[in-house]
């Protein structure tokens, strides 16, 4: 198959300048390089295209080299305006697909900029296949869907994120533990999942309050629904507890999104005097700040009751008002309680952990040093068995153990 020829600069530059649906994206680089490129080669300009291509080629080559998928990750990421029409629209007008399937063409044009690298004596980024040419991977109208579902930007390339109190931040570069490295939580996760399911189908779901003693699973539960349903659109946005306040501008941003949004609050409490809680009771209980139906709420707490109170108190209007967590969380959520473990959970998950991991020791070897390794870590609970199996995983004695879990 003969190698498509590069199309003549002004001839595209004209058409690029014609598109309706993609033209924001002629603005984000190395894009705004490539016209740049264009535009001095239609003018002859020979020693500005030369800059022009200097200015193209090393972000393309930092990133990779792959031109053409670096296109395509710009159609499938970056705003435009037919990423934001077909948020409104799952099925296309006619005229809109047409004109979407006109301005691919011209994408396909693009990603043939590595054949003008040759005409001015450059080196293109990688080498060129002969046989090669350069095609849009997916048709209109399964892009078209792709904006539909998943949008454009930060919330279509990452799947968590944390919330600083005015922007969202991704999370990138993590692996997320599945829920086959989590023993016990069987019916949780269950239950986990029915809600989810429900999340994302936009039917009535339930914000989550996960308690119990400290590492027995809770945290890992709530972050183990990315491996599991973030390619389904699920996105995971952790809120700390110092930016609890600005929680309605938070639901404002995601309103809007195609995602579905798991709103994840680690080791939630109040003090008595902190009228933060209001808020929160304010969302659940569907006030002037209400949650969008793209969104639930999922905390951890270590305690059941998240607002203490004295013995000495006497019941009151605004006694009554504090308390009323518990009771309005029965209707508004589930709360499942997160026992402590005992020795007979924490040897079955140690020893789950172990045949994940590969381990070859005799089950009496493995019993004998987990009994050990909790005595002299943090008792009976997931975590110091997570910990055991590390430690038996990188090989090392029992002796060094204490000083790792002590730490």
């Amino acid at each position: 198959m003969a190698q498509a020829a590069a199309p003549d600069p002004g001839a595209l530059l004209d058409a690029l300048d014609g598109l309706l649906l993609l033209g924001e994206l002629l603005d984000q680089p190395p894009l705004a390089q490539a016209v740049r490129l264009l535009d001095a080669l239609a003018r002859g300009d020979r020693q500005t295209a030369r800059r022009a291509w200097g200015g193209w080629f090393r972000p393309v080559q930092q990133a990779g080299g792959d031109w053409p998928a670096q296109l395509w990750a710009l159609l499938e990421c970056q705003p435009s305006s037919g990423s934001q029409v077909a948020l409104a629209a799952p099925v296309p007008p006619e005229d809109l697909l047409h004109q979407l399937d006109e301005e691919l063409l011209l994408w396909r044009q693009l990603a043939l900029l590595p054949q003008w690298g040759e005409k001015l004596h450059c080196r293109p980024p990688q080498p060129l296949d002969p046989a090669a040419d350069p095609a849009v991977p997916m048709a209109a109208a399964e892009l078209w869907r792709h904006w539909h579902e998943q949008g454009a930007g930060p919330l279509s390339r990452h799947q968590a994120f944390v919330w600083d109190g005015s922007a969202l931040r991704p999370v990138a570069g993590q692996r997320w533990r599945s829920i086959d490295s989590l023993q016990g939580l069987e019916e949780q996760w269950r239950r986990l999942c029915t809600n989810v399911e429900a999340l994302l189908a936009r039917r009535p779901a339930l914000d989550v309050l996960l308690h119990g003693a400290r590492g027995t699973g809770k945290s890992s539960l709530i972050k183990a629904l990315l491996p599991a349903y973030g390619r389904r659109g699920l996105r995971l946005v952790q809120l700390p507890m110092p930016a609890l306040e600005t929680l309605p501008e938070l639901l404002t941003h995601l309103s809007t999104a195609p995602q579905s949004f798991v709103l994840f609050i680690d080791d939630l409490g109040f003090e008595a005097d902190d009228t933060r809680f209001k808020l929160i009771k304010a969302v659940l209980e569907g006030g002037l700040v209400q949650r969008p139906d793209n969104i639930v709420l999922a905390a951890t707490s270590n305690r059941r009751h998240l607002v203490p109170r004295s013995s000495r108190e006497r019941p009151g209007p605004e006694l009554d008002d504090l308390t009323a967590w518990d009771g309005e969380q029965e209707k508004l959520s589930f709360a499942d309680r997160f026992a402590p473990y005992g020795q007979a959970e924490y040897l079955t998950v140690v020893s789950h952990l172990a045949h994940q991991a590969g381990l070859a020791m005799e089950t009496p070897e493995l019993r004998r040093f987990a009994l050990q390794w909790a005595l002299h870590g943090n008792g009976f609970s997931g975590r110091t068995a997570r910990h055991c199996v590390d430690h038996l995983t990188a090989g090392a004695p029992l002796q060094s153990g204490r000083a790792a879990t002590g730490s």
